[in-house]
């Protein structure tokens, strides 16, 4: 089942666990997109993991029209909208609230930026950046590797040339928690996983090494030469407090998007110093309830 955790002394982390349902889903061989959708249906709060389905069923659909395209960019803004509103309903409230210092974001949360991203600020570099929410990568740690090929080429990350995974610690996939988050990016062009962490010290490298081993087989130019992606720990601004972790992957997530698709060659603690971090909590909050209007 998919569980989130409720307490405020974490870093949320949903965890694929194999009940029942996934343990089915498992050994009859069929796609992730499947199974993500049925836990989709299944757990009316974790809608980006239905809406995940969703979307690559109607983008198959639509793969040679641009017509149909440009009417599923439309389908796709109306579903961010409609995520807003959630993100604004009384269930939804507490995600909202965690936007207020010195709580520490959820899932939820970040994947509404991630969508965000995708699907307005960067909506006409999607053959070239992918966006994995956190719910998903959380699936793909744990994954067998027929379901993270499955994953992978659902979500057409084999042909993006810059992918953003945000990573949580959470390294248990029957026990929901997790007290860090951090940013694993790949870059196809120079075969390289990208580690950002805003926090010296943490215990995030490991589990994005592992997570990047697992990727490595199915993303475009990772056996480049013969030879797996190396993964390499990159420089970002840190943190000032304890609870600010997740706002830096958000943060640090545009900065990279910004930097790769207009090729700054200004380094990321300059796109994304202290004072953008400081003042994004209200700037995030501000778009969630616009969206909504």
């Amino acid at each position: 089942m998919v569980t989130v955790v409720e307490e405020n002394d974490i870093c949320y982390s949903v965890n694929v666990m194999q009940s029942a349902i996934s343990e089915n889903f498992f050994k009859s061989g069929k796609s992730t997109d499947e199974l993500v959708l049925r836990l989709g249906q299944r757990y009316e709060k974790n809608d980006i993991m239905s809406n995940y389905s969703k979307l690559r069923f109607e983008k198959e659909l639509t793969k040679n029209s641009k017509a149909l395209d440009k009417e599923l960019h439309l389908q796709r803004l109306e579903q961010l909208r409609l995520l807003a509103e959630k993100l604004r309903d009384d269930a939804w409230q507490s995600d909202v609230e965690l936007l207020t210092p010195p709580n520490w974001l959820n899932d939820n949360i970040i994947a509404f930026w991630f969508e965000y991203l995708e699907n307005e600020v960067y909506k006409d570099h999607k053959k070239v950046l992918g966006f994995v929410c956190p719910q998903v990568v959380q699936y793909l740690k744990f994954g067998l590797p027929e379901d993270v090929k499955s994953t992978i080429e659902g979500l057409e990350l084999d042909t993006k040339q810059y992918i953003l995974f945000p990573v949580n610690d959470c390294r248990a996939q029957t026990v929901p928690g997790g007290t860090h988050w951090s940013l694993l990016a790949y870059n196809a062009s120079e075969n390289l996983f990208e580690h950002y962490d805003s926090y010296p010290g943490s215990c995030n490298l490991p589990v994005a090494e592992s997570l990047a081993k697992v990727l490595a087989m199915f993303l475009r130019n990772s056996l480049k030469g013969g030879h797996p992606p190396v993964i390499q720990e990159m420089p970002c601004t840190q943190q000032v407090n304890t609870y600010d972790c997740g706002m830096h992957v958000i943060c640090n997530a545009e900065g990279l998007c910004k930097k790769f698709t207009t090729q700054d060659k200004r380094p990321l603690t300059e796109i994304v110093p202290s004072s953008v971090v400081a003042r994004s909590r209200e700037s995030l909050k501000a778009i969630i309830y616009s969206l909504r209007k």
